[in-house]
């Protein structure tokens, strides 16, 4: 008789999907701050779970991206901002 692993009922977060697809698309559009919400809904999801959802890996993954990608956007919107200021005090 073989030891057949037990089925795994454990369901992945779909908010903790989204979170990471939204955090890789923040590089290119503005996911960056939907991945960060939906990364925080994520986490509570899993964590009200007790054990029935997985996937807080990924929506970690999703939040550090998103903020990574706001502070990102955030910074080159001072620096647009401040150059657009210096430049047209050129002429």
């Amino acid at each position: 008789m073989t030891n057949a692993p037990l089925p795994n009922n454990t369901k992945m977060s779909v908010l903790a999907v989204l979170s990471l697809i939204f955090g890789l698309l923040g590089v290119v559009s503005f996911g960056s701050l939907i991945a960060v919400i939906l990364g925080h809904l994520a986490r509570t999801e899993i964590r009200h779970s007790n054990g029935a959802m997985e996937g807080d890996g990924l929506a970690k993954a999703g939040l550090a991206l998103g903020y990574i990608m706001l502070s990102l956007s955030l910074l080159l919107m001072v620096l647009f901002i401040f150059m657009r200021g210096y430049l047209l005090s050129l002429f």
